[in-house]
């Protein structure tokens, strides 16, 4: 993330390691100065076009309480333009992995912030939910002050 511009910078790995330039830069498009970028995620193969794609949240967005674009790979890189846009803060972003049996992954977004800090999680279907852009489930934290979600992993 490069808080300065609000933009998420791509470098390529190797052998060697990280790149030390960015082979791509993205930018959000309806949020700038909203922390666009704060967290990135690789989201695999949304579309099964066989090239990666890439999660990434803009936590101040949407009145507060956050988007997650996802930008979809192809030969040449990232499409500069997001495919789809989620609702929820990406405070963190993971992939937990194919969580109801539909053959492909899930995203989990969270939200430790939300309803008086007791925190969400939201799980979106990634073979079904990425037209409507709202969550197949919401996880609610156990109370308030709870931060549920501060930290999500696979």
């Amino acid at each position: 993330m490069d808080a300065a511009s609000d933009a998420a910078n791509l470098c390529l790995g190797g052998p060697s390691g990280l790149a030390s330039a960015p082979a791509q830069t993205l930018r959000g498009l309806d949020v700038g100065g909203l922390a666009f970028g704060y967290k990135v995620a690789n989201a695999r193969d949304v579309n099964r076009d066989g090239f990666d794609d890439v999660a990434v949240s803009a936590v101040a967005s949407n009145n507060q309480r956050g988007k997650v674009f996802i930008f979809l790979g192809g030969a040449t890189g990232l499409n500069p333009t997001p495919a789809y846009t989620l609702l929820g803060s990406g405070d963190a972003l993971t992939i937990p992995g194919d969580l109801n049996s539909a053959g492909k992954a899930d995203l989990a977004v969270a939200a430790p912030a939300a309803n008086a800090a007791t925190g969400r999680v939201y799980i979106f279907n990634l073979k079904t939910q990425m037209v409507s852009g709202a969550p197949s489930k919401t996880l609610y934290g156990p109370g308030a002050g709870a931060h549920f979600g501060q930290s999500i992993s696979h």
